[in-house]
């Protein structure tokens, strides 16, 4: 892995510039992301129809 690829795996988004109505919304992600990657995403909470 080169140091380039660490890095990116400590880039963090939130879900509030990648997400849509629950869903990521593709437009918003490669615009949020320009084609680099990403580490992770958080306060990303998907309504799955399951109860905790």
């Amino acid at each position: 892995m080169t140091l380039e690829e660490k890095v990116m795996q400590l880039d963090m988004y939130s879900a509030g510039d990648l997400v849509l109505d629950g869903r990521v919304e593709p437009v918003r992600a490669t615009k949020a992301l320009n084609g680099m990657s990403i580490g992770s995403v958080h306060d990303y909470y998907p309504e799955n129809g399951r109860s905790c």
